[in-house]
């Protein structure tokens, strides 16, 4: 999980702040991962990426969808989601998450009916109602 995050978040850290500094990407894993309940997302038996979820009163949260680089593209998000959406669905609960601006997953989120909510100076805040 550990080399996923950094797999999967160094672009588009780099691309938004200028740099990794390894040492504060690794603290912040850390403290995500002491608090978190991670999923493994697996496909054909292979381990492709984490989903971190949180079930709260009115919504369910994404605190984190993280899939493999070479992974990404390939539908494993989007199904990841829907599955997610479904679920939701029955429970009649929004989805909500945080988006790095620029992240490109928020064009995943935007296919699937997220809404911006609002925008701060380093994240989209995004809805999904069912």
């Amino acid at each position: 999980a550990r080399e996923l995050n950094s797999a999967a978040y160094r672009s588009v850290i780099t691309q938004q702040f200028g740099s990794w500094n390894e040492p504060e990407q690794q603290r912040q894993f850390g403290e995500k991962w002491a608090r978190g309940q991670y999923q493994l997302v697996s496909l054909a038996g292979e381990r492709v990426g984490v989903l971190w979820t949180t079930l709260e009163t009115d919504h369910l949260f994404v605190n984190e969808l993280l899939i493999l680089p070479e992974r990404q593209g390939s539908g494993i998000g989007a199904q990841v989601m829907s599955d997610l959406l479904r679920d939701a669905t029955d429970r009649n609960l929004p989805v909500r998450l945080r988006v790095l601006i620029r992240n490109r997953a928020r064009t995943l989120y935007e296919r699937l009916g997220f809404k911006t909510d609002a925008v701060t100076s380093t994240h989209f805040l995004m809805t999904w109602t069912p």
